[in-house]
């Protein structure tokens, strides 16, 4: 008998290609959403920093304080309209693998059935094998 040959290989390889793949790219979303968190972080240290300085200020002081700090506002909402992009992509992203994964599993199972039809088919036919040498070892003797 032929050797045991899983009729949807190549797509069974296509899915762990194409998990492996949506699973470098949910590391690289998840590593670019803990960067952004680490810079709202930083900023947010920054505005502490400013508000707990409590020196007095001479007016022109006062107006640039006043533009760091909103700057650093508007800092902070973009990284964290940032951040909620990001999140959404890594939501998209693990859809994608739970969908990918699944394919990958019934490809698997699938194979595995496969595998066992082979082998019931292989001991039928050794069966059939040692039926027929020992109707032939009868014939002879």
């Amino acid at each position: 008998m032929k050797k045991f040959e899983f009729t949807l290989n190549s797509l069974l390889r296509i899915k762990n290609s194409l998990e492996r793949q949506a699973k470098q790219k949910m590391a690289e979303a998840v590593s670019r959403r803990d960067k952004c968190q680490e810079e709202i972080e930083e900023i947010e240290r920054r505005k502490e920093l400013a508000r707990t300085n409590n020196k007095s200020f001479t007016v022109h002081e006062y107006l640039m304080f006043s533009r760091y700090y909103s700057d650093l506002e508007r800092m902070r909402k973009s990284k964290t309209c940032e951040l909620e992009a990001i999140e959404k992509e890594i939501e998209e992203i693990r859809q994608e693998l739970v969908t990918i994964m699944q394919e990958r599993k019934v490809l698997e199972k699938l194979r595995e059935k496969q595998y066992e039809e082979y082998l019931v088919e292989l001991g039928k036919e050794q069966d059939k094998l040692v039926d027929d040498m020992m109707t032939y070892k009868i014939t002879i003797a």
